[in-house]
């Protein structure tokens, strides 16, 4: 049985399933698919892979035992799926929330290993933070497309194959990007995807020189008033697990933003290599 479509275990997998799913429908759907995509999905789960990048965060599976339990075969599946795309690097995204039990249990038998967590947040879009910035903010159409992917390219240090990628967001059903200008220069950016009542916030991101600005804090206002315009109720969004050897500025940007944090969401990552013996 599926969970209640208003459970927030359940939204807080789905809102961001559902927005890949149609980022990689996007760059499917290109000439010549140049990016060599692959996905599998529903309404809950995605595994998608992408060809241009062996790196995990482009070849991930996202939502497994969220909406109905999991079962070993899906398991199977998943793992399938990034050997035919002869992925090395790959992640499998399981909230603590999913089911069954002993879908951890599963994964360790297979050999995969705990890697670093994620941090899931939400709130509601009542009551948008406040926030002080020098920049402008802007939500922004095709004729800053380019400008939306320089930023997300550089801003996350994305490697160049990706170029040109995020701009297919622009213009997209159920997309809003934005970007935060000094003067004419866009500096920062980021996005809103909506499904029903449900806006997944991403790729926020500021250029290296302009940070410390309040360039986050400001898009983080503007997509929950743009959000709550729209008639969601509810926004979720993401990012790398806060660790005292390792800070996260954006875990804490979003705290001030008012998220709450769901939970830590654990990454599974490919069994460790066989050592050879011998030449």
């Amino acid at each position: 049985m599926n969970r209640a479509s208003d459970d927030l275990a359940y939204w807080l997998e789905v809102a961001e399933v559902r927005a890949i799913t149609d980022l990689w429908r996007a760059l499917a759907g290109l000439p010549g698919n140049p990016f060599a995509v692959a996905i599998t999905s529903n309404d809950e789960t995605a595994t998608v892979s992408m060809g241009a990048l062996d790196i995990g965060l482009f070849n991930r599976s996202v939502g497994l035992g969220i909406g109905d339990p999991a079962s070993e075969a899906q398991i199977d599946a998943a793992l399938d799926f990034f050997r035919l795309a002869e992925r090395s690097s790959w992640i499998l995204q399981v909230s603590p929330l999913a089911r069954p039990s002993s879908l951890e249990h599963w994964l360790e038998t297979r050999g995969l290993r705990r890697g670093r967590c994620w941090a899931k947040f939400w709130r509601d879009t009542n009551d948008p933070p406040a926030t002080q910035t020098d920049l402008r903010i802007d939500e922004v159409g095709r004729e800053h497309a380019a400008d939306f992917d320089r930023v997300v390219v550089a801003a996350f240090e994305m490697p160049d194959a990706i170029a040109d990628a995020t701009s297919r967001l622009v213009d997209r059903d159920g997309w809003h990007t934005y970007l935060a200008f000094d003067g004419a220069e866009a500096v920062g950016a980021a996005a809103l995807f909506v499904t029903g009542d449900v806006g997944w916030l991403g790729f926020g991101a500021t250029l290296e020189s302009h940070r410390g600005r309040g360039s986050q804090g400001a898009m983080f206002a503007r997509r929950i008033v743009d959000a709550a315009a729209l008639g969601v109720r509810l926004v979720v969004t993401e990012t790398g697990e806060d660790l005292p050897e390792d800070p996260n500025p954006s875990y804490r940007n979003m705290l001030r933003a008012g998220f709450r944090l769901g939970y830590l969401r654990q990454n599974w990552l490919p069994p460790e290599a066989p050592t050879r013996a011998g030449p």
